[in-house]
């Protein structure tokens, strides 16, 4: 099956052209196209989901996010396709990757004919509301994008003896992994739990070492950690988001440790407002990293107009951080980074590039019914500026909801991996290639702590 553009319509259109595979299974084949910079270019196999596609249930409905629009008519039996039409959608920048759409009557064959233009709806301005109850964008995401053939893994299953470990912070010691992450167990929840790995794969719990406060801060949440060793002054650092109370605004607080175990907390050092306008509701989810004695830090920022952006601040001391007006990173205007350019994982230095990996969603009220993934940025400088990966994301969710986020780079044995959340709050890791010359890879902080001992 090939999908070919019907030059008569300027919206974009596209058919199929040729006669569809042999169905495989009862009620219809499946087919797949690939969108390349924007556009679909070619049916192949592949595994992803056909972005506002979905097989029987009458007539596909449109969403504003999805790279690809369906229109069909329905044949005798209900919710197949008889006839598919597919255009490429123009709101989004579309990413790389295969999408998956299902048709009936898989051994017809489908002529090129003009479809009236309004069947493609216009491209959205982002200066007007778009339809995901979002007032408009205080700032986009303007800059160019870099290219990189970057090649993602077979997925492998992380397994830790705890419920729900996701969003690690990874440090790299004397052959083991230590990971710093979200722990609801034991009926307390927004915790930071300790487990340790000797492959990266298989973690085993060492029990919380940082939990909420009584009251204060942190009486409501001490969580999304990142932590990380300074030689220098002997001291293990992290940085925490937290929140006080149900109605309070979450920001980042600096606890110090010097075993990374037993934690002091020193409070809140970033906060609501620190980073202007696009601060204004919340902080958090922080990593950091020193380099020539001088901190850098990433945080996430929530604004008025319901969109998460990255946030800066740098210094030479972490309880006294200058922080940047505005954001480092921004959202797109539309589609998938549209939303949130959030959460992000250690920094990798690769040649002349620093790199990290963050979370992105689509725009919506709900981030529940958002569509997230993971894509990466580099610099030049820490300070940036920070460019978007052409082609991401380099993960997207099947499917509305949290999913492919929460993302932390590792590097292992010489390789790069990306950890990332997937299920019910679970781990997972790929192996990315493709970046530079392995050999000139490295993380940003070279952690040179003793090995924590075990609890």
């Amino acid at each position: 099956m090939q999908f070919v553009q019907n030059s008569q319509s300027p919206a974009g259109l596209w058919r199929p052209g040729q006669q569809a595979p042999s169905a495989k299974e009862t009620g219809g084949a499946t087919g797949f196209a690939r969108m390349l910079d924007g556009k679909l270019r070619q049916a192949e196999p592949g595994s992803a989901l056909a972005g506002g596609a979905a097989r029987g249930g009458g007539p596909v409905r449109y969403s504003p996010h999805s790279p690809l629009l369906v229109a069909a008519s329905i044949g005798a039996a209900p919710g197949l396709f008889s006839a598919p039409v597919v255009w490429s959608n123009p709101t989004p920048a579309a990413p790389k990757g295969a999408y998956r759409m299902h048709y009936a009557n898989p051994r017809s064959t489908f002529p090129l004919r003009p479809v009236p233009p309004p069947a493609t709806p216009p491209p959205a301005s982002e200066h007007e509301n778009e339809d995901n109850g979002l007032p408009p964008a205080i700032s986009t995401y303007h800059s160019s994008r870099f290219q990189a053939g970057v090649k993602v893994g077979q997925r492998q299953d992380v397994n830790a003896d705890v419920e729900q470990f996701h969003f690690p912070h990874l440090v790299q010691k004397d052959g083991l992994t230590y990971a710093y992450f979200i722990d609801h167990s034991h009926g307390s929840e927004n915790d930071v739990g300790l487990a340790v790995s000797k492959d990266g794969v298989n973690f085993q719990y060492q029990g919380k070492v940082l939990r909420k406060g009584p009251e204060g801060f942190d009486a409501e949440m001490a969580s999304f950690p990142a932590v990380q060793y300074d030689g220098e002054t002997n001291t293990w650092y992290m940085l925490y988001e937290a929140k006080a109370d149900h109605d309070d605004l979450n920001q980042v607080c600096l606890a110090t440790s010097p075993d990374g175990r037993n934690w002091t907390k020193h409070g809140p050092v970033i906060k609501p407002g620190d980073a202007g306008e696009i601060s204004a509701v919340d902080v958090g989810t922080p990593t950091m990293f020193k380099e020539n004695g001088q901190w850098h830090v990433y945080f996430h920022t929530l604004a008025k107009d319901g969109r998460v952006r990255m946030g800066y601040a740098h210094g030479q001391d972490l309880e006294h951080l200058s922080v940047k007006q505005g954001p480092l990173l921004d959202v797109d205007s539309q589609g998938i980074e549209g939303g949130t350019v959030g959460a992000r994982s250690n920094v990798v230095k690769v040649g002349d590039f620093y790199y990290m990996a963050y979370e992105v969603c689509s725009p919506d009220t709900d981030f529940h019914r958002a569509q997230w993934g993971t894509n990466l940025a580099r610099a030049a400088n820490p300070g940036g500026p920070w460019f978007k990966m052409a082609g991401g994301p380099v993960l997207v969710n099947d499917r509305p909801g949290m999913g492919m986020d929460g993302p932390e780079l590792s590097l292992q044995d010489g390789k790069l991996y990306l950890y990332y959340r997937h299920g019910a709050n679970a781990t997972a890791r790929v192996e990315l290639s493709g970046l530079g010359d392995s050999s000139s890879m490295y993380l940003a902080h070279q952690a040179d702590a003793s090995t924590p001992t075990r609890l």
